[in-house]
């Protein structure tokens, strides 16, 4: 699979589903950390080959819903980003 860290990141964000090391699915995942107000980690391991890395996540957006819809003009702005 991925022949340096470079290529792992790669090969992962290209299939999150699968280990970016040696390809497995069988994967687990500790509990998110909020590590800053608008950014959170969460580690990930490969339970075949035993890797490990982080996943980092970072607030792009917010819906704002109202009687349980979301609010239209989020949506139109999050489709006008692409």
């Amino acid at each position: 699979m991925a022949q340096s860290d470079h290529d792992a990141e790669l090969a992962y964000m290209a299939d999150p589903s699968k280990c970016p090391f040696c390809g497995n699915d069988d994967l687990g995942w500790e509990a998110i950390d909020a590590a800053a107000p608008l950014r959170a980690i969460c580690s990930v391991y490969c339970e075949q080959c035993g890797a490990k890395w982080m996943e980092i996540y970072k607030m792009t957006a917010v819906t704002i819903e109202q009687e349980g819809r979301v609010s239209q003009q989020i949506i139109k702005a999050m489709r006008d980003r692409k």
